[in-house]
């Protein structure tokens, strides 16, 4: 096995377990969420004018932590809506903007299907069956791809409910899931094409150049 092919493995196993853990996400791991709320101004919070510091949206569920301490969970299962959310601002305006609807949550089960065929392509990898293995781990980029551009469009909604909302008293950031899901995109691109590449050296290895010339000279002796 070849330095490149090895390299191309290991880069594979990373991105499958970087898809693994987001398709855990909330509320098992709590810090791996797609996107989240944060209350731009914390003392105001910490005032009991907010219920909440900071809200997580995750794949299964939304956790929404207290101002006082400690957080819950909304019920786990596929396609959730998020809480409405209440704001602040420092010159005493007030208000609630509508949750983040359930159909902009939904296309995040994507996820768990992108790291099942992400972890079917490493098994695939270590067996001569290169045109299999180069078939799962692009159907393995291309879910990826979709569960990304799932992610972008929740937080694109987050954002817009919120761009309304004066002295922006609350604001929405993307969350660590949202990233690395990009960094093992473009892990299972690069191992794609390094596995595709190891496998052809392997399968046509070159011949030294003394058999060539010597092969070439009893050719032109018989004539």
């Amino acid at each position: 096995m070849t330095p490149l092919r090895i390299s191309g493995i290991v880069l594979l196993f990373i991105a499958f377990f970087l898809n693994f853990l987001v398709s855990i996400s909330l509320p098992t791991i709590s810090t791996l969420e797609i996107a989240q709320v944060v209350v731009a101004n914390p003392e105001l919070a910490k005032q009991d004018k907010f219920g909440f510091l900071t809200i997580r949206y995750g794949i299964w569920a939304y956790c929404a932590y207290a101002a006082a301490g400690g957080h819950a969970c909304s019920p786990t299962g596929h396609g959730y809506m998020g809480p409405p959310l209440g704001w602040f601002t420092e010159t005493g305006q007030t208000g609630i903007v509508d949750p983040l609807a359930a159909s902009w949550t939904r296309g995040l089960a994507i996820h768990p299907v992108a790291s099942g065929f992400a972890f079917i392509a490493f098994c695939l990898v270590f067996t001569k069956h290169t045109l299999v293995t180069s078939l799962m781990t692009a159907l393995a980029a291309v879910l990826t791809l979709l569960a990304y551009a799932v992610d972008i469009a929740m937080y694109a909604e987050l954002h817009h409910l919120l761009s309304d909302v004066p002295e922006h008293a609350i604001q929405s950031r993307t969350g660590p899931g949202f990233w690395l899901t990009l960094v093992s995109l473009v892990l299972l691109i690069v191992a794609g094409v390094i596995n595709l590449i190891s496998h052809r050296k392997e399968g046509y290895p070159s011949y030294p150049m003394s058999d060539v010339k010597s092969s070439w000279l009893r050719f032109f002796k018989r004539n």
